[in-house]
């Protein structure tokens, strides 16, 4: 039954691609259509519809929709570029370049909205705006904008100005006449270059956050981020100030700070400068900065720093700088090596625990307010001494030192200490035993 059953399926799909075939070579006999067009194409749809082909400069948008270049633009007077008007809007450049002429303003640009009204919506992508007198692209006043692969270079004022809730990607902003890439609140950026600006790469108001972003050569700060920022992979190298500024309450993760601090500019010139307390930050590195690697901020509104390095800065610095690691309220996993100061200076209320402190130009750990606990802690080859605690109240055990200057522990009186055993000498069942070896 099964074998009759299949052949007659069989039979019946033989059937329907013998019609099939049939039909088929009946349509072969039948005229075919024209390829020929019956006209010029119409304009390609786009987010917002029928996009608009921007032919000329100075162009105003006063309509929602999209709108792209054929070619690069330049305009025939002074002014801006392209001014917006209004609310969802797309701009691609469609790798087209709008370049300045003399006495021109900003390349794109978004006036300040009438008193109860709003601009936002606002998309630029792929493409080149440069030379121009004031800003590349000027959306200070619209917020919810997106920078999709822009490049601006060369303008008079910023590269890239955002409002808030904007997001940018993959932009360059770089030789711009003050900063980089400026942004209001709320934004995030990715994938950003910013150098060889006059002023800063990349400066943020607050919450906002910046991942894989390489800031270098600028004139000011690499990144000068506002209160609340999360900084995530991000590269800050040979600005004349600190290679990453942050505000407060921030996170800072996974970043490199190298050779910042050596420009003309007056300042903080650190690799990392945390302005404000509640900060913390994980896995970065400092080499090579003019002061100090990673400067906090004293007092009770203290950040953490963990699992970070520490090298070869404050050789550009005045003497009682150049420390790897300066005034955080905990300095935890890390490792100070051949700074010109201190390996770590501490604030009050610390801990400072499981560090490497190795070849520094003074002390390998120096302890000037009270309230701290230095624990776990390895000190070896610095020439001042290895811990010195300068003040009381602080409590100081289960540390070890080698080859530093002597003494390799100084304890001021009223503080709690482990005791110091070594070299050669180790006491059975003496956890808390400062140790020489």
């Amino acid at each position: 039954m099964f074998r009759q059953d299949f052949s007659r399926a069989d039979h019946r799909l033989r059937g329907a691609a013998t019609a099939v075939l049939v039909g088929m070579s009946c349509g072969s006999a039948m005229a075919q259509p024209s390829l020929t067009p019956s006209g010029p194409p119409t304009s390609p749809s786009g987010r917002f519809g029928v996009r608009t082909e921007i032919k000329s400069l100075p162009y105003i948008v006063t309509i929602p929709g999209s709108y792209y270049l054929s070619a690069s633009l330049s305009p025939a007077i002074a002014g801006d570029g392209i001014t917006i008007m209004t609310s969802n809007v797309t701009i691609d450049l469609m790798g087209f370049t709008l370049a300045a002429a003399p006495g021109a303003s900003n390349g794109i640009y978004v006036p300040p909205p009438p008193p109860g009204t709003e601009i936002k919506n606002i998309r630029v992508e792929n493409g080149f705006v440069t030379g121009w007198g004031a800003a590349g692209v000027d959306l200070y006043n619209a917020d919810n904008n997106h920078i999709f692969n822009v490049n601006a270079t060369e303008n008079g004022g910023d590269g890239i100005r955002v409002g808030n809730l904007s997001d940018l990607n993959d932009v360059i902003a770089c030789c711009n006449l003050f900063n980089g890439v400026t942004t209001k609140e709320r934004c995030k950026l990715s994938n950003c270059l910013a150098c060889c600006n006059s002023m800063n790469g990349v400066v943020t108001v607050g919450n906002c956050h910046v991942d894989n972003t390489v800031a270098i050569l600028n004139g000011f700060n690499g990144l000068a981020l506002g209160l609340r920022a999360v900084v995530i992979g991000c590269v800050a190298n040979d600005n004349s100030l600190s290679g990453v500024f942050v505000a407060g309450a921030s996170r800072v993760t996974d970043c490199t700070a190298d050779g910042n601090g050596f420009g003309s500019a007056t300042g903080d010139k650190n690799g990392f400068t945390i302005a404000g307390g509640g900060n913390i930050l994980g896995g970065c590195a400092a080499h090579n900065n003019f002061n100090n690697g990673f400067e906090g901020l004293p007092g009770p509104g203290g950040s953490s720093v963990g699992e970070c390095i520490a090298v070869m800065n404050g050789f550009g610095s005045i003497p009682g700088g150049g420390n790897g690691f300066k005034d955080f309220r905990s300095v935890m996993q890390c490792t100070a090596n051949n700074n010109f100061g201190n390996g770590i200076q501490t604030e009050s209320g610390g801990h400072i625990v499981r560090n490497t402190c190795e070849s520094n130009g003074f002390l390998g750990i120096a302890v000037f307010a009270d309230g701290n606990v230095v624990e776990n802690n390895n000190v070896v080859s610095n020439p001042a001494g290895g811990i010195a605690v300068g003040v009381g109240g602080n409590l100081v055990a289960a540390n070890r030192a080698h080859a530093n200057g002597l003494p390799q522990y100084s304890f001021a009186a009223g503080n709690t200490t482990g005791p110091i055993f070594g070299p050669g000498v180790l006491a059975a069942g003496a956890a808390t035993n400062n140790v020489i070896y």
